[in-house]
């Protein structure tokens, strides 16, 4: 081999190896590049939540809330309120909700889920649960179910409340978090009531009196700033047959001196006799102002298949709300 030929032999494997250096070649132990670029995790945008080492990640954040309210004709008793985000896609982005989890109790007799218009009010507006979570529940059940919201990044507990029902009706309010204001669990209650409206033929026993916002039996809230009153009371016939009493026959009138009729009622024939027959639970509503505190006084107006002739044809009932 010529002087030049070895020459340009040692030249050609200096480039060769200088080549070999340059690609990575070498070493089976040496960590490349390549690598290196495919074991490193995405940096994430900055509106994910941060996990350790500022990544997104998947959290769950459990709070007791364990207030209660009512609404059409339910009883939902909250629990806690379930803030969770999900592992990040491939892109990074994360979705964020908050589950609340409630009973519903349904105090009417028939088969029905609550129909209220249900919000979460947050500084950032107004949301809407999503569908489904709400059960269906049978007349005096209870049935475990939730509200389900699907909220903004960075959401928080501390400013939100729930508002229930719209701005036409009695609406209630429940907070989530401390700066959320005060409940309005608009829960029902029972004023003590008793006496007795008497003709000859009939005595009208009134045993009880329950105040609420709502109608369990339609299911229907009570108009804003409204209460029903409802007036129980057993019937007993002293007029053989089977005879009635009518709504238009019941007037209340209330503490301001206005005089309302009857917004609902319960009154079934009712059998007789000489010696007298008992029917219960007989009942009539009527529709009065929020407070309902004052003097009332119940008008009892029978058609004359209830007295006899010289008798008084109008009969009152005086009680006192506190």
């Amino acid at each position: 081999m010529s002087a030049i030929m070895r020459i340009c032999f040692v030249l050609v494997a200096c480039v060769l190896a200088l080549a070999a250096a340059a690609c990575g070649g070498g070493d089976d132990d040496d960590d490349g590049g390549q690598t290196a670029a495919t074991t490193t995790a995405p940096a994430g945008d900055d509106d994910d939540d941060p996990g350790p080492g500022g990544e997104p990640e998947a959290f769950e954040e459990t709070y007791p809330i364990n207030e209660t309210f009512w609404h059409q004709g339910f009883m939902i008793e909250i629990g806690d309120a379930i803030h969770a985000g999900t592992e990040p896609d491939i892109f990074g982005e994360q979705e964020f909700t908050l589950v609340i989890e409630a009973d519903f109790t349904n105090e009417g007799a028939d088969n029905r889920s609550l129909g209220s218009d249900v919000a979460m009010i947050t500084p950032g507006g107004a949301l809407n649960p999503l569908f489904g979570g709400i059960p269906s529940v049978p007349g005096g059940s209870t049935i475990s179910g939730e509200f389900v919201f699907r909220v903004p990044e960075g959401f928080t507990l501390d400013d939100a409340y729930l508002l229930v029902g719209d701005g036409g009706e009695q609406q209630a309010r429940v907070p989530l978090g401390p700066g959320g204001g005060e409940l309005i669990a608009l829960e029902p209650s029972e004023p003590p009531l008793s006496g007795t409206i008497s003709t000859s033929l009939v005595d009208l026993d009134f045993t009880s009196a329950e105040l609420r916002y709502d109608d369990p039996v339609n299911h229907q809230q009570v108009d804003d700033e409204k209460q029903a009153l409802t007036l129980n009371f057993d019937a007993t016939s002293r007029r053989s047959g089977n005879w009635s009493i009518f709504a238009q026959e019941f007037s209340l009138t209330l503490p301001s001196g206005s005089t309302i009729a009857v917004d609902g009622i319960l009154l079934p024939g009712l059998p007789g006799s000489d010696a007298g027959l008992t029917t219960p639970d007989n009942y009539v509503r009527f529709l009065v102002d929020d407070p309902a505190e004052g003097d009332y006084v119940l008008n009892f107006l029978p058609s004359d298949r209830w007295y006899a002739e010289g008798e008084p044809t109008e009969y009152n009932l005086e009680f006192t709300l506190d």
